[in-house]
């Protein structure tokens, strides 16, 4: 098990250290309003994680098991729908409130 760690760049103090479930994390990214870490895993295994600053991690979405997963992860402009797009040929569109 892995860990993702977060930095101030000002003096490089850790800001804080999120456990990554992951096999092989391949991509993280920050929401337009840096209010979540977006972290998913190799396109062998469907997996993503989602953190907050406030709360540590929010989400935890494997959709399913043994098939070739995630191509690309964008958020909304406004930061409040995250769209996964899969090796399946499917879009899936998250609320960023209720992570739905």
């Amino acid at each position: 098990q892995g860990h993702l760690t977060v930095y101030y760049t000002r003096d490089w103090k850790v800001v804080n250290t999120y456990p990554l479930d992951l096999f092989d994390a391949v991509e993280v990214i920050w929401s337009p309003n840096n209010a979540y870490l977006t972290v998913w895993d190799n396109s062998i295994n469907y997996r993503l994680i989602v953190f907050s600053h406030m709360y540590g991690q929010v989400l935890r979405y494997e959709p399913y098991n043994f098939a070739l997963g995630i191509k690309v992860v964008k958020f909304s402009n406004n930061s409040l729908f995250l769209a996964v797009g899969s090796f399946d040929e499917k879009i899936r569109l998250l609320n960023a409130q209720t992570w739905q």
